[in-house]
């Protein structure tokens, strides 16, 4: 009896276990696809005319910029994420 309901208790442990990777690997794939799609649009929808009134090096200066303080973020997120938990 109570080796039946630890095998239980292991199938339906292994059974919620791949319900769950299968809806992590869904929602991910559903958040990627989407952020995708954003910078897609922003990319269809700018304003290359404007854009091209800019020197080459000065927009991709601003893009480093942006990286650099996005990695910072991420660092500061991870920072604060450890301490807290």
């Amino acid at each position: 009896m109570l080796i039946s309901a630890m095998v239980g208790m292991l199938v339906l442990s292994l059974v919620l276990s791949s319900v769950n990777s299968y809806i992590s690997a869904r929602i991910s794939i559903y958040v990627n696809n989407d952020i995708q799609a954003g910078i897609f649009e922003k990319i269809m929808d700018a304003r290359w005319r404007e854009l091209s009134t800019y020197p080459s090096g000065d927009l991709l200066n601003r893009v480093s910029e942006l990286r650099w303080m996005q990695g910072i973020d991420h660092v500061n997120i991870k920072l604060i994420g450890g301490r807290y938990s």
